[in-house]
């Protein structure tokens, strides 16, 4: 069972790679054109990385998942006109309102789905499809604080349009810096609290009466607020000129209804990745 579920993610995520993990960054790896397919000074960093996350928002049993890895910057148009920002496979943002270190737009995203068998407590309340997420984001670079070294400010709200009509929707926001320590080394410090309206409180957290009759537990009614509290830390480091190693650990920590929640097995949880990606410049 755990082996087709992690294939089934694997899979899934493969078919949305090329909206899902978009990064802008900074890269000096040389490669061949294609044509004048790419703008002069477009750089592509491709590459893969596994994650290691618990199965469910609040379950004790974790999983490995790979995506892969696609990062568009440079000095080409398509890097400066388009500021794309991800904070992970739920929340890709697009900036097309660019103003000096203002950046806002549409933001896209996937959110995986939940199925009774990933906890033992899920049993009797049903699967929850995984779907597309639409919304909007803007982010501010506050400060400057060291040669391509910023502090930013960012908020978000994404909603789910497919699967489930009323799995509803996320309010993130978030403080952080990507501070370049040396040369070849860039961390990335960030701290955010994610908001959940009352459609995804309910849809994740809640348990109506139906769900209480065939689970045995409790009538459970989660409301909008505050869902949960990140501090993360991430690391790129360019292990030789055109390759890069990327590390990071998450910890994330349940409040509110969704701590109170019967379904929720373990209110402090961790979520860790690593991936290598290689960069190349087009259009010279």
């Amino acid at each position: 069972m755990p082996t087709h579920r992690l294939t089934t993610r694997a899979v899934t995520t493969g078919a949305l790679c090329l909206a899902a993990m978009v990064v802008v960054s900074p890269a000096s790896a040389t490669g061949d054109g294609l044509g004048g397919l790419l703008p002069a000074g477009t750089t592509v960093s491709i590459g893969a990385q596994a994650i290691v996350q618990p199965k469910y928002e609040g379950g004790k049993d974790y999983e490995v998942i790979a995506l892969p890895m696609i990062k568009f910057g440079g000095t080409s148009p398509l890097g400066s006109f388009f500021r794309v920002d991800a904070r992970g496979l739920n929340d890709i943002g697009v900036g097309i309102l660019n103003v000096g270190p203002f950046s806002a737009g549409p933001a896209i995203g996937y959110r995986f789905g939940r199925d009774e068998d990933d906890g033992a407590r899920l049993r009797g309340l049903g699967d929850i499809d995984g779907g597309l997420l639409v919304g909007g984001f803007a982010r501010y670079n506050f400060s400057q604080f060291g040669p391509g070294s910023i502090a930013y400010a960012r908020v978000s709200y994404l909603t789910q349009v497919t699967g489930d009509d009323d799995a509803g929707g996320l309010f993130r926001l978030q403080l952080g810096a990507d501070a370049q320590v040396t040369q070849q080394l860039v961390v990335k410090p960030f701290a955010a609290v994610e908001f959940g309206d009352d459609d995804y409180m309910s849809t994740y957290f809640g348990i109506d009466a139906a769900q209480s009759a065939r689970s045995g537990l409790a009538r459970f009614d989660a409301g909008a607020g505050a869902k949960s509290l990140h501090l993360g830390l991430t690391a790129e480091y360019e292990v030789f000129p055109t390759w890069t190693l990327l590390a990071g650990v998450e910890y994330v920590r349940l409040l509110g209804d969704a701590a109170d929640s019967a379904i929720t097995e373990e209110e402090n949880q961790v979520i860790g990745r690593i991936g290598l990606s290689k960069t190349f410049q087009f259009g010279r």
